[in-house]
C-alpha cells in the first residue's frame, strides 16, 4: 500500500505542480502524519520533491525534476491498489503482477532502506483464514474491468435465482468480496461466494448516471448500521466484561458509561443487536455483570443460572 501511495503522490505532484498535505491525506484516505512520512521518505530516496513554507505552502516538485516512472499495465495498477493484501491478490490472480509492479517502483524510486522489508510486514488475513469460496471471482473481475454484462445464478439461501446485471465494481470488506451491479438500473450488492455460476455477456454495461462506487458503498454502510436491530440494556459492569464491550464491534455499542464506583462497577447503557447477545454477555460475565434493566432479561438470566446449577450440582 505504501508503494501505491508514493506513486500517487508523485503523479499528483507532476500533474498539479503543487499539492498540500491535507489534499493528499484526503485523496489517499490516510492521516496527515502518514503523508508527511511518505513525502520525507520520497525526499530521502532522491525524489525531487520539497516542502514550501508559508500561508500558501505545500509540496512541489523541483523544476525539471520530472521522474521517469515505470510504465505499469492495468493488472499491475490494480495490484498496487490492494497493497500488501496477498490474500486478495491471490483472489484476483494478481500476485505476479504485484511483485513485478513493486520491483519496478522500488527501482524507480531508488529506495535507500533495504532493511525496510525486514522491519515492517503487513499481514492482513485473520488467523482463522478464509471461509468464502471465490472461485468465480476471476470471471466476475473480467466482466467488471471490461465493462461487460454478467449472467449468474445466485444463492439466496434457498432456490438459486438467475440474474442478468450490469457490473459496476468490486468491494472487499475484510476478506469478503462483493459484486456491486445494477439490476433494472438500480445498484445492488451480491456476495461473490454466493454466486454459483457466472457467464460474461458480450454487451456493454449501462452505468447509472452519477454512480460513484466509493460514495455509494459508504452510504450503504451507513444505512446498514442505522437499520441494525437495537436491544437496549442498562447494567453495572467491571473488569473484562466491561472491556469486552469496547471491542464488541457490530453486535454491541456502549452509549453511556459512568465513573467506576467503590466496587469497580461502571453503570452503562449499551445497545445490543438482539436479546441473545445481551443474554450471552451477561451470563458470561458472572459476578462482573449486574443487569438493571430490562426486567425480562434479568428473569432469563436467573432462569439460565438455575438450569446450570441443576446441571452441574
Amino acid at each position: 500500500m505504501r508503494a501505491y501511495r508514493m506513486l500517487t503522490i508523485l503523479l499528483l505532484l507532476q500533474s498539479r505542480g503543487h499539492v498540500t498535505a491535507g489534499e493528499l491525506a484526503e485523496r489517499l484516505e490516510v492521516s496527515r502524519r502518514t503523508v508527511y512520512r511518505d513525502l520525507e521518505a520520497l525526499s530521502a530516496a532522491g525524489a525531487p520533491v520539497y516542502a514550501e513554507r508559508g500561508g500558501g505552502g505545500g509540496w512541489r516538485m523541483l523544476d525539471g525534476g520530472d521522474l521517469e516512472l515505470p510504465s505499469l499495465d492495468d493488472a499491475q495498477l490494480r495490484a498496487l491498489q490492494l497493497g500488501g493484501r496477498r490474500d486478495l491478490l491471490d483472489d484476483l490472480g494478481l500476485r505476479g503482477a504485484a511483485e513485478l509492479a513493486w520491483a519496478r517502483l522500488e527501482e524507480a524510486l531508488d529506495r535507500r532502506d533495504p532493511a525496510l522489508d525486514e522491519r515492517l510486514l503487513v499481514d492482513s488475513p485473520s488467523w482463522r483464514g478464509r471461509r468464502d469460496d471465490v472461485a468465480l471471482l476471476p470471471v466476475i473481475q473480467r466482466a467488471v474491468f471490461r465493462g461487460q454484462r454478467l449472467s449468474f445464478l445466485y444463492d439466496r439461501g434457498g432456490e438459486p435465482v438467475g440474474r442478468e446485471v450490469d457490473p459496476l465494481g468490486l468491494v472487499v470488506k475484510g476478506s469478503t468480496w462483493y459484486l456491486i451491479a445494477a439490476a433494472g438500473g438500480q445498484p445492488r450488492t451480491y456476495r461473490v461466494s454466493r454466486i454459483l455460476e457466472a457467464t460474461i455477456i458480450p454487451e456493454p454495461v449501462m452505468r447509472p448516471d452519477g454512480f460513484r462506487l466509493r460514495e455509494w458503498w459508504g452510504e450503504q454502510q451507513r444505512e446498514f448500521v442505522e437499520q441494525l436491530p437495537r436491544y437496549p440494556v442498562r447494567a453495572l459492569a467491571r473488569g473484562q466484561s466491561l472491556e469486552t464491550l469496547t471491542r464488541a464491534g457490530w453486535y454491541a455499542t456502549v452509549e453511556r458509561q459512568s465513573e467506576p464506583n467503590e466496587d469497580g462497577y461502571c453503570e452503562i447503557d449499551v445497545a445490543f443487536n438482539i436479546e441473545f447477545h445481551a443474554l450471552g454477555w451477561a451470563c458470561a460475565g458472572g459476578p462482573d455483570v449486574i443487569v438493571l434493566d430490562p426486567p425480562e432479561l434479568r428473569e432469563k438470566i436467573a432462569e439460565r443460572a438455575a438450569v446450570l446449577l441443576r446441571q452441574y450440582r
